[in-house]
C-alpha cells in the first residue's frame, strides 16, 4: 500500500521523555558511520505509528533492482511494507536524530530524511536477507540518499529473531523473526548535492 498524503505527523505528538542515547555500532578506527539512538520516538508514539500504518494496509514487499524497477523476490525478502509519504513526519525524525549526527558526510552536507516512509512488517519467519539499500536521487538532482535510517517500533519479550545484522560498509540483512510481530521504519538520510556532481 502507498499513500501520498497522510496525517501521520499526528502520531509524533507524544515525544520521549526519556533522553535519546547515542552509541557507534562500530569502532571509530573503522570509519564506518552506523549509530544506534535508543528513546527516538516514545512508546505511544510507536503505537500509534504501528496502528497508523495498520490501517492505512500492507502489501508484500518488493525488491529494488535499480533504475526505478521493483520485483517480487520472496526468496529474498518475504515481508510485508506500507508506503507513507509524510513531510512533517520526516522533519519530525530528522529533528530527533540530526543532533546525533556529523554536519557532513563525505563532504556533504546533510538535507534531511526523504519524506518516503517505508514501513515493514516481519511475521515469524519472514525476513529480508543479505542485500545493500538502494540510492535514491531527486529528479531536481539536488539530493541523494547516503545513509540508511531504520526505527524500530517495538521489541522486548514481545519480539524474538529479527535483529538486523550489519555484515559491512553496507551489506546488511534483516534476521528470521521467531516469535511476534517486527514492525520498523526504513527511509534515507538526504545530503545535498554540489552542481558539478
Amino acid at each position: 500500500m502507498w499513500m501520498r498524503h497522510s496525517d501521520l505527523a499526528s502520531c509524533l505528538k507524544r515525544p520521549p521523555t526519556t533522553p535519546i542515547a547515542a552509541r557507534d555500532v562500530f569502532p571509530p578506527e573503522r570509519q564506518i558511520l552506523a549509530l544506534v539512538l535508543d528513546n527516538v520516538l516514545s512508546p505511544l508514539e510507536c503505537e500509534a505509528l504501528i496502528r497508523h500504518s495498520e490501517i492505512t494496509g500492507y502489501e508484500p514487499a518488493l525488491l529494488n533492482i535499480g533504475y526505478g524497477r521493483q520485483v517480487l523476490r520472496t526468496d529474498v525478502r518475504n515481508n510485508d511494507r506500507c508506503i507513507i509519504d509524510d513531510v512533517v513526519a520526516a522533519t519530525i525524525l530528522w529533528e530527533r536524530v540530526q543532533p546525533y549526527l556529523p554536519d557532513t558526510y563525505r563532504g556533504k552536507p546533510f538535507a534531511g530524511v526523504n519524506e518516503r516512509l517505508r514501513f515493514l512488517r516481519y511475521y515469524p519467519g519472514q525476513e529480508f536477507k543479505p542485500h545493500y539499500d538502494g540510492t535514491y536521487r531527486r529528479p531536481d538532482g539536488s539530493e541523494q540518499s547516503y545513509l540508511t535510517i531504520q526505527v524500530y517500533l517495538n521489541g522486548g519479550d514481545d519480539l524474538q529473531g529479527g535483529d538486523t545484522i550489519l555484515f559491512d560498509r553496507k551489506e546488511h540483512s534483516g534476521a528470521p523473526v521467531v516469535s511476534g510481530v517486527k514492525y520498523t521504519i526504513r527511509s534515507d538520510i538526504m545530503c545535498t548535492r554540489s552542481k558539478v556532481e
